[in-house]
């Protein structure tokens, strides 16, 4: 039996999937899991990550390591995003993964997110055939991606993450209208850009 697992380094979230071929090659979720450790907590300031979230994002990818020894012999795959992508810590990081937990792992590029993201809605949605527009807001971007009949067929990587735009904006809880405004205001700006650059199409499944 095939099995497979992922592991997702999010800005906000660690999440993992394991997966078991069956024999017609279609796939079986067998576990999943997701715990919130904020690494990115203060990367819009401080551009590094900082040692309590490394612990803690550490901690969860051990217990997320464990559970996937239940399932062996499987192939493992750990990716990190946005904010390990822009740490100036990042290699240190890395390293200190592989020395703790054994894991590899592989910074990808906002490109590379857009398509394991989208890859990963068509196959949830089997029978989708038209036009989609996905996307993914995460704790540090949020990806939009074009989809026709199942292929890409234009993305745009953003900086939009909910951390990074909650420390970029806003100080007060419940939130000032000031900064509820200033945050509306930068959003509108930065939609307009991907709307421009999706302009000519005008997909029928909106997925995020």
């Amino acid at each position: 039996m095939i099995r497979v697992a992922s592991i997702d380094i999010g800005t906000n979230t660690v999440r993992l999937l394991i997966l078991e071929m069956k024999p017609d090659g279609s796939l079986r979720e067998v576990s999943q899991a997701r715990a919130i450790t904020r690494l990115g907590k203060g990367m819009d300031t401080e551009k590094k990550l900082l040692n309590d979230r490394m612990d803690e994002t550490i901690s969860v990818l051990t217990k997320f390591r464990d559970e996937c020894r239940k399932f062996e012999p499987l192939m493992i795959r750990t990716v990190a995003t946005s904010a390990v992508r822009e740490a100036d810590n990042q290699k240190n990081f890395v390293l200190r993964i592989k020395k703790e937990t054994g894991l590899e792992i592989e910074v990808i590029p906002w490109e590379k997110e857009a398509d394991l993201m989208v890859k990963g809605v068509l196959w949830k949605l089997p029978n989708v055939e038209r036009d989609v527009l996905a996307f993914d807001i995460g704790g540090g971007s949020t990806e939009f991606i074009l989809a026709r009949d199942r292929q890409i067929v234009s993305a745009v990587g953003t900086q939009l993450g909910a951390v990074r735009l909650t420390e970029k904006f806003i100080s007060h809880h419940p939130t000032d209208l000031n900064e509820y405004k200033a945050l509306e205001t930068y959003l509108r700006g930065e939609l307009r850009l991907v709307k421009e650059k999706f302009s000519g199409f005008s997909p029928e499944v909106l997925i995020g």
